[in-house]
């Protein structure tokens, strides 16, 4: 059995509640349409959550995004000593994994490119997709004036 997983979820935006409690507001479909490359999302949320056994033996895990052309963006690093932390937490709740969890927002999120950006973890020099979405260019509705002919500037000469 794999000693680590971890899942991704892209949303608007990740809400703090009371007793430790996270609200996913607005999950993400796999396929988002921005108005035109360069584009941008208005607010972004990220959350990652991974579970790691008690005894795996990590020195840092590393959560970032790989945008279509390559290019990455590092989100969080969780240092030895959360996880050691949470580790022995589970080891004296006599829980079979540890689990993390990290939450980015973005406002806005900067698009330069259209395709797949992935959502990945490293931990222990393995790399896992955990969340992928895909921008789609909508050009026609960035070409679209939104301004009522009554409102347009009239061509009539000025006097």
């Amino acid at each position: 059995m794999r000693e680590w997983h971890a899942i991704g979820v892209f949303c608007e935006d990740i809400r703090e509640e009371k007793s430790d409690l996270f609200s996913l507001i607005g999950i993400m479909p796999d396929n988002i349409k921005v108005n035109g490359i360069p584009g941008a999302i208005p607010k972004l949320g990220i959350y990652t959550r991974l579970h790691i056994s008690p005894t795996l033996d990590v020195d840092e895990i590393k959560i970032k995004i790989r945008f279509a052309d390559g290019q990455e963006l590092e989100i969080s690093t969780m240092d030895s000593t959360l996880i050691k932390k949470t580790q022995n937490d589970a080891i004296n709740q006599k829980s079979p994994w540890a689990g993390l969890m990290n939450r980015a927002i973005a406002a806005p999120f900067f698009v330069q490119v259209p395709g797949r950006i992935l959502l990945i973890v490293r931990l222990a020099e393995e790399e896992l997709i955990c969340g992928t979405l895909n921008i789609i260019a909508d050009f026609t509705a960035a070409n679209v004036s939104s301004q009522p002919a009554a409102q347009s500037p009239s061509s009539a000469p000025q006097s």
